[in-house]
C-alpha cells in the first residue's frame, strides 16, 4: 500500500465523510493547530510545510545539550527518555528554541508482542490523542516532524509482533489520528561477507511499507583499526541500493535514510574522520534522502550520566570535525534531494581496478541539477588506493567552470570533461557552471 500525505482546507470542527464500509475519508486539522505537515514527495525528498528538507540527526539527545547539537549542524533530534518530557513539552520546547525538528520513538522491542487492542489505546493516551485534563498530544507541536514506530526490528518477525506494527503504520495513517507526519523504521543487518545477501533482501522487503526505510550500516569493529574484521565501506552504498531494491519488488514507495556509525561500544568502535566523511557521501550519492548518527554519547548534569556511550559527542576532535563535515551537508541538502541526471558520462581510472566485493568500481557518482548548474558528487570507495580519475562529459561543451567545492580550488574543462586524483577514501564534490542558457543534459 502507498502512502502520501495530502494537505486539505476545511473549516475549523472535524468534519468527517464515513462511507457504509466504515473508511473514514477525511479528517479537519486541530483548530488552532500550529502543528507542521510533513510530506514525502514523489521524489522521496522530505518536504516541511512545503519546504524541502534534507534531515542531518542524531539520536538520543539530552535536551539541555540542545544548543550545542544545532551549532554542530544538525538539525533533527530523538531521545530514549522518559514519556513526561514529550508530554510536558520539555524536550519538543528546548528542540524549537533550538531551531531543530523531533522525531519521538513509540514503544519497541517485545511491546510489539502484545494485544493490538491494548497497544492502539497505550499509543493513543501516550502519543495520539488529546487528553484535555491531562495533555495534548506532541504531534501538534510545532517541532514535531516524524515518529519512529521500532528500532531494528527482528529479521524473522514472529506474529503478532509484525501485525502489530503493520497495524501501527495503518493506523498512524488515518485521518483522525496523524496523516500530517510520516512514520520510520530503521534496519539493521549485519552479513557483509554475503554481498546478494537473500536474508538482508528479504528483510528490507518486509519492512518496507514504512513511509522511511532508514538502514543502519555499522562496518567498523574493535579493535581501533585498521581491524581484519571491519568490512568494506562500501557496504553503506549497497546497503542503500538493497532498501530502495526492496522498495521496488514490494511496489511501495518509502524513501531511504542511512543511520551511520558513530559510537565505540557493544563491538563496535568510532570512525576516523576520512571514513565518516566517506560513509556520509557513499550513502547520499547512492540516494539516501537523509542521515542520521548514532548516537550523541553521554552527558552528566545535576551529578547524573545521563545516555549510552561512548558517542560521537565523547571524542572532542570527532564532535569538532562533524561539525565541519554536517556544514557540507547543509549547503548541499537540496542538492542531494534533487534526482540524478540519467546520461551517458563515463569515468575511467589511471589504474586498473575490478569490482570489489559489492560489484563497484572505485569512483561513485552522481550527477545532479541544480539553480542552473551541474553537481557531480563524487568518492573514492577503495580504502587504501588512489586514483586518477578521468570524468568524460557528453555535455562538456557547454561547462565554463569547474569549482571543486569544499576545498578552495578549481579545475579547468577540457573538450571531453576533466580529471582528477582521489587519494584513498577521498571525495570530491564538483560545481559546473555552464553556459547561460543551456538546458539540462538529458534530464530524468
Amino acid at each position: 500500500m502507498t502512502r502520501r500525505f495530502v494537505v486539505v482546507s476545511i473549516p475549523a470542527f472535524i468534519f468527517l465523510i464515513v462511507m457504509a464500509t466504515g473508511t473514514v475519508l477525511l479528517a479537519a486539522p486541530t483548530p488552532g493547530s500550529t502543528e507542521a505537515v510533513v510530506t514525502i514527495d514523489e521524489t522521496g525528498a522530505m518536504r516541511i510545510n512545503g519546504e524541502l528538507f534534507f534531515p542531518i540527526g542524531l539520536y538520543q539527545i539530552p535536551y539541555w545539550e540542545m544548543a550545542d547539537v544545532r551549532a554542530h549542524g544538525f538539525n533533527i533530534v530523538d531521545e530514549i527518555q522518559p514519556l513526561t518530557d514529550y508530554l510536558d513539552r520539555t524536550f519538543l520546547d528546548t528542540a524549537k528554541e533550538n531551531d531543530l525538528w523531533v522525531r519521538i520513538p513509540l514503544f519497541s522491542g517485545d511491546w510489539w508482542n502484545g494485544d493490538w487492542e491494548e497497544m492502539r489505546e497505550g499509543q493513543n493516551w501516550a502519543f495520539f490523542m488529546d487528553y484535555p485534563d491531562h495533555h495534548t498530544s506532541p504531534k501538534h507541536h510545532p517541532a514535531f516532524a516524524m515518529w519512529y514506530v521500532e528500532d531494528e526490528p527482528w529479521h524473522n518477525p514472529p506474529e503478532p509482533y509484525y501485525s502489530n506494527m503493520r497495524a501501527m503504520h495503518d493506523y498512524i495513517n488515518l485521518p483522525l489520528v496523524d496523516p500530517n507526519h510520516p512514520d520510520m523504521t530503521c534496519l539493521y543487518d549485519a552479513w557483509f561477507e554475503d554481498p546478494e545477501s537473500s536474508s538482508r533482501l528479504d528483510h528490507f522487503r518486509t519492512y518496507a511499507f514504512f513511509d522511511v526505510v532508514g538502514v543502519d550500516c555499522y562496518p567498523l569493529k574493535p579493535p581501533p583499526g585498521p581491524n581484519p574484521a571491519d568490512a568494506p565501506l562500501t557496504a553503506l552504498a549497497k546497503w542503500v541500493d538493497d532498501a530502495y531494491e526492496a522498495i521496488r519488488l514490494e511496489g511501495e514507495d518509502a524513501t531511504v535514510h542511512m543511520v551511520l556509525e558513530t559510537f565505540q561500544f557493544g563491538g563496535w568502535r568510532m570512525p576516523p574522520p576520512e571514513q565518516l566523511k566517506l560513509m556520509v557521501y557513499l550513502s547520499s550519492i547512492h540516494g539516501a534522502k537523509g542521515i542520521w548518527y548514532f548516537c550523541y554519547g553521554g552527558s552528566t548534569r545535576d551529578g547524573q550520566h545521563y545516555g549510552p556511550g561512548p558517542g560521537i559527542h565523547d571524542f572532542p576532535l570527532m564532535w569538532e570535525y562533524v561539525g565541519k563535515l554536517n556544514q557540507e551537508l547543509q549547503s548541499l541538502g537540496k542538492v542531494f534531494l534533487s534526482l540524478p541526471i540519467l546520461s551517458t558520462m563515463t569515468v575511467s581510472t589511471s589504474t586498473l581496478a575490478t569490482p570489489n566485493i559489492y560489484g563497484y568500481a572505485p569512483i561513485h557518482y552522481t550527477l545532479k541539477w541544480y539553480e542552473d548548474c551541474y553537481y557531480l558528487i563524487t568518492a573514492n570507495g577503495s580504502e587504501n588506493q588512489g586514483y586518477t580519475a578521468a570524468f568524460n562529459l557528453p555535455f562538456a561543451e557547454e561547462v565554463r567552470q569547474i569549482e571543486v567545492l569544499f576545498e578552495d580550488r578549481a579545475i579547468p574543462p577540457t573538450a571531453d570533461g576533466f580529471a582528477d586524483h582521489y587519494a584513498p577514501m577521498e571525495v570530491h564534490v564538483y560545481k559546473l557552471t555552464v553556459d547561460k542558457g543551456a538546458g539540462v543534459f538529458n534530464a530524468p
